[in-house]
């Protein structure tokens, strides 16, 4: 108890002199400067810069110190370059603490530097590390556009060592967003600069970059050698960083090779050096690999360990708070250079005025001069009076021109951002709905197979239990019922799928449609004479010759028939009817049905839609067979349409272009 109390008064006492000890040190740093001032200023900051980018790699919180005493005495002696170079120091500390807001706000202030001082190499540098902070923060088009400014600039000025570092960052870019081709093109020059400059370190960065890309792409031998080869070279270097991202690397090629001991062990490893230097992108990184190589390796427990702790770093990262705190920061730079371009047109214009107000001064010094000469003044006066009434109004009209141009320029960039968002939402609406349909095609082509083998495997009950009692074979029925309804719903996806994808692989030849509608008639009339329908048939005598693929066709007008069964009331009529007239071919299904709601006709060839109308028998119905039906009408050159009155039927009609002359056999 009185340790604890002799803590308590100790911390208390902190307490009350902490301002008498931020004043000594602020006094301190003050006597410190001055007795620096008569030396080499200069001199003491760049070596203050120079020791925070020895310890950045190793100890990166003893770095920021450095780079803020550093940023503080070039504050205080002005000196802008230092001030650049400073904040350049305090930005890569941020961005190896994932400070990724803070990156950019001093990535801006360096630019804005380097337009005061329209210096080319700061502004290629500044370029580059706002792109950098862009990238780990997602905006991926802000990062290309910045990225390849800066590499612009670093090819003008020359800089192969920029360069190198320009391709090494735009080959990460690319593989971010799975442009793996560009990604290795990019890489690969990279490697092939750095060897040029005798920098194997550098070099051994890309070739990690280029173990990533392979793993990506799934080629783990190609990325596993890439991968050992960067590893031989990280570990005769100092740079713990990039030791983490080597055997980050690692642990994942030996998960997806199936040697999770050893993937642990790797990724464990990084994972110490990452936290040594609170890299927290990295330590949230390394942490969802070891959560999903424990998932895959069966450890549940250290799983959602790994996982919690991924979580917490990640949501530290990417807090709401600082994306609305980046876009702050830009919308501050932006007006800052709109500020900065009014203040030179109000230069200018205070110019204009300067010089009109000259002109004024000397006429009038003029006219006094010359009073014997009065009428000849007064016709100078009265001519200068309609000049300078001219100039005041030309004077407006200017100021309103340059009004508007200001008022169009602030439009196109608004413009220009909403093009930027839509496009993007744009790309991320495409790959959602690519995942969709394939997940939607991998999950009913897997389903399939096993309905296939209970139908079939009923089929074999069926004959081996052939005596079975009425409930036995009912219930045999019914599973069979069910099966083949599943795997005709999951035909229909499969066949929606394919069109959408464009895997249709159409076998175009000439048939009389006459032969289809014959043969669905006698299939179908046990099921309508089921139902007590009659099913009539009209056909012309015209010839009936299309050029149409025949299992698609056949298809087509089965599922129109059978809808046209399955809606119509037991003891009605149902009607098919074929006519040639004006060079078509028109097939009708008419039945007696409940109809098509008016406000439901617009949804009768979509996908998936379900109308109010149900079929009369207790028959299925999945929604996919109109969306279909016109689908493999339209990509065999036909055409479908139905007309409906509620409650009175419907009609349903597909039109196929007819062969002016019948194949010769």
């Amino acid at each position: 108890m009185r340790l604890r109390l002799s803590k308590i008064f100790t911390l208390f006492i902190m307490l009350i002199n902490i301002p008498l000890i931020s004043s000594a040190y602020t006094v301190y740093q003050e006597d410190y400067f001055i007795a620096v001032k008569g030396t080499n200023q200069q001199g003491h900051i760049k070596k203050l810069i120079d020791m925070g980018e020895t310890e950045l790699a190793e100890r990166p919180s003893k770095a920021m110190k450095y780079a803020q005493e550093s940023l503080f005495y070039a504050e205080r002696a002005k000196d802008t370059r230092a001030i650049f170079d400073a904040l350049a120091l305090i930005g890569k500390v941020h961005w190896v603490h994932g400070d990724y807001v803070q990156d950019l706000q001093n990535s801006i202030r360096m630019l804005s530097i380097a337009e005061t001082l329209d210096n080319d190499t700061l502004r290629m540098i500044s370029l580059e590390q706002i792109a950098t902070a862009n990238s780990e923060m997602k905006y991926h088009s802000k990062a290309f556009q910045y990225r390849y400014q800066s590499l612009d600039l670093a090819r003008k000025l020359n800089q192969e060592k920029w360069v190198a570092l320009l391709y090494t960052n735009l080959g990460n870019e690319y593989l971010l967003i799975r442009d793996f081709e560009r990604a290795i093109d990019y890489t690969h020059k990279a490697i092939l600069t750095y060897d040029k400059l005798k920098d194997p370190e550098k070099a051994g960065f890309c070739l990690m970059n280029m173990g990533e890309i392979y793993i990506e792409m799934g080629a783990l031998e190609k990325a596993l050698n890439y991968t050992h080869q960067a590893y031989e070279v990280m570990n005769s270097h100092q740079n713990v960083l990039n030791r983490t991202y080597v055997l980050k690397n690692l642990g994942v090629i030996y998960r997806e090779i199936g040697n999770y001991v050893r993937a642990e062990n790797y990724l464990s490893e990084g994972l110490k050096l990452a936290l040594s230097i609170n890299a927290k992108a990295q330590i949230s990184s390394i942490y969802e690999h070891l959560f999903i190589n424990a998932e895959k390796g069966g450890n549940v427990g250290a799983a959602l360990s790994f996982h919690k702790n991924f979580k917490a770093y990640n949501d530290s990262i990417y807090s709401l708070e600082k994306s609305k705190q980046m876009a702050t920061l830009q919308a501050i730079y932006d007006a800052e250079k709109r500020e900065k371009e009014i203040d030179l047109l109000n230069k200018e214009s205070e110019i204009k005025q300067a010089k009109l107000n000259n002109e004024q001064l000397w006429n009038a010094m003029l006219i006094a001069g010359v009073v014997a000469l009065f009428v000849f003044c007064g016709y100078i006066f009265y001519n200068y009076k309609k000049k300078a009434k001219g100039n005041k109004l030309l004077h407006i009209k200017n100021r309103i021109l340059v009004k508007q141009r200001e008022e169009i320029s602030i439009q196109k960039e608004k413009i220009s951002s909403q093009n930027e968002a839509m496009t993007e939402a744009n790309e991320k609406l495409s790959i959602l709905n690519q995942e969709k349909s394939h997940l939607i095609g991998v999950v009913a082509h897997d389903l399939k197979s096993p309905l296939n083998q209970i139908v079939g495997f009923m089929s074999l009950m069926r004959l081996e239990f052939n005596s079975c009692s009425g409930i036995a074979s009912e219930y045999f029925t019914q599973i069979e019922s069910c099966s083949k309804h599943m795997s005709e719903m999951i035909t229909k996806i499969l066949d929606v799928e394919a069109i959408d994808a464009q895997q249709v692989n159409l076998k175009m030849e000439a048939a009389d449609i006459r032969d289809i509608i014959g043969a669905l008639h006698h299939d179908y009339l046990p099921k309508a004479r089921k139902k007590e329908i009659d099913l009539k048939y009209n056909v012309s005598r015209e010839s009936a010759w299309v050029n149409i693929d025949l299992h698609y066709a056949h298809q087509v007008l089965e599922n129109l028939l059978s809808n046209s069964i399955k809606f119509t009331k037991v003891g009605s009529t149902v009607q098919i009817g074929l006519t040639a007239v004006d060079g078509k071919v028109k097939i009708d299904f008419t039945d007696q049905g409940p109809g098509i709601a008016p406000e439901e006709m617009h949804l009768l060839f979509g996908k998936y839609q379900k109308l109010s109308a149900r079929p009369t028998g207790g028959e299925h119905s999945t929604g996919l067979g109109l969306s279909i039906v016109k689908k493999y009408v339209e990509i065999m050159g036909g055409e479908v349409s139905c007309e409906s009155e509620n409650g009175h039927g419907a009609t349903f009609s597909v039109v196929f272009p007819q062969l002016s002359e019948m194949p010769v056999n």
